[in-house]
């Protein structure tokens, strides 16, 4: 049961999009960035978005991560155009990265760390299906 895992650090929540995704950041007015992601068939899709071109269609189903310069998060979750779960500003210190591959299945996620979560991270796992939660940081 050999298990390869990769891990990496990045050093701001931009960093990482920009290194993983091939993302163009930009930010809005009130300078956050918007990031929309979508499954599409078994993919999943990135995109940083204007919040004055959002259409009713893009707030359907989506994972949307807004985050600024000073890694300022927040994320809702939205389910058939409704709010099914929020997150709403907290300060990130550490953001990693993670691929893992086990017995023929793929994982990849990524985490983010707070003071302000003590014991606990924002974990988004991104294959093989795409959920988000608050897990418990093992020792």
């Amino acid at each position: 049961m050999d298990e390869k895992r990769k891990t990496e650090e990045y050093k701001s929540i931009k960093h990482l999009f920009e290194s993983n995704f091939n993302l163009d950041l930009f930010e809005d007015a009130d300078k956050i960035y918007h990031i929309f992601v979508k499954e599409k068939g078994e993919d999943i899709t990135f995109e940083c978005t204007d919040i004055n071109q959002w259409q009713e269609d893009d707030m359907k189903d989506v994972l949307m991560i807004d985050f600024d310069e000073d890694d300022i998060l927040s994320m809702q979750l939205r389910r058939n155009g409704k709010i099914d779960s929020f997150i709403n500003g907290i300060e990130i210190n550490t953001v990693i990265y993670e691929t893992i591959e086990f017995r023929d299945e793929a994982y990849e996620s990524m985490q983010f760390y707070a003071e302000g979560l003590k014991d606990h991270y924002i974990h988004i796992n991104l294959v093989p299906e795409l959920s988000y939660g608050i897990k418990l940081k093992m020792k």
